[in-house]
């Protein structure tokens, strides 16, 4: 048993020494600290992005706030900025407009009776017309 303990031992050394001697645990060293320098630069990315998405939206507040305190008198380089926000608020209140017509006609409709009511008297004409189809081929059964 000792020889095979010495054995083992003086291969454990052996492959230690290689290991070392070769380059092998540097190799693994490296690979280690780079993936934990790239774990940090993944978390500092994150980061990073999450602070310049607030940052965005503290300059769309400031934005707002300036355009809302200065909206009848725009100066400078402002001038075509706050006319372009005109224009766009008028096209958002055109289409807001259209759609409240559309909703009204909808609405009409709907007073006409539900989807479920046309679809019964749809159902109640077809009735009739086979039943008027029916009884013009019952006439001419024996005619010819």
């Amino acid at each position: 048993m000792s020889e095979t303990r010495d054995f083992l031992s003086g291969l454990l050394d052996k492959v230690k020494d290689a290991a070392e001697n070769t380059g092998v645990s540097g190799v693994y060293a490296m690979g280690v600290e780079r993936a934990k320098a790239y774990g940090r630069i993944t978390r500092l990315s994150v980061g990073a992005g999450a602070q310049a998405d607030e940052l965005d939206k503290v300059f769309r507040e400031i934005g707002r706030l300036y355009y809302e305190q200065n909206a009848g008198h725009a100066a400078g380089l402002f001038v075509p900025l706050f006319e372009q926000a005109a224009r766009l608020q008028g096209g958002i209140e055109e289409k807001n407009a259209e759609i409240k017509a559309i909703k009204a006609e909808l609405g009409e409709s709907k007073a006409k009776g539900s989807l479920d009511e046309q679809a019964d008297r749809v159902e109640e004409e077809i009735s009739a017309f086979d039943d008027v189809v029916d009884a013009t081929t019952d006439d001419g059964i024996g005619k010819e």
